[in-house]
């Protein structure tokens, strides 16, 4: 029996309220998405070639940027989206810097959900 393809877009986000409003939407415009907790699981996501899109949240508890950016395969390389409140300017300036495509603060990137997860923003 063959496994399924893992999901297109994966999200690493520890917050049940984005992570809910996140998967309800992708539901929605049934895109395949898996929330994760863990950058173990993230690495093994990542390993498999088929992350389109990732997702990060710049909350999540002792989330290092940088190492995540250096786990991305070169290709196919997966898009990339961090969102963060957007009083720390320093934590979304690191991201960009790091290597992250789009840095959006939390009510932009709440906005633009369904284009962010369809790959049309």
């Amino acid at each position: 029996m063959n496994q399924p393809a893992e999901p297109e877009v994966v999200v690493l986000c520890s917050d049940l309220f984005f992570s809910s409003s996140i998967e309800g939407t992708a539901s929605q415009q049934a895109v395949p998405c898996r929330v994760i907790a863990s950058v173990d699981q993230l690495s093994e996501l990542l390993a498999t070639g088929t992350v389109q899109r990732l997702i990060i949240d710049l909350e999540f508890p002792g989330l290092d940027v940088a190492a995540i950016v250096r786990l991305l395969p070169e290709l196919p390389r997966p898009e990339t989206f961090a969102f963060g409140p957007h009083v720390k300017v320093d934590r979304l300036r690191s991201a960009r810097e790091a290597g992250i495509d789009h840095v959006l603060p939390r009510s932009q990137f709440s906005e633009q959900l369904a284009a962010v997860l369809t790959g049309q923003h």
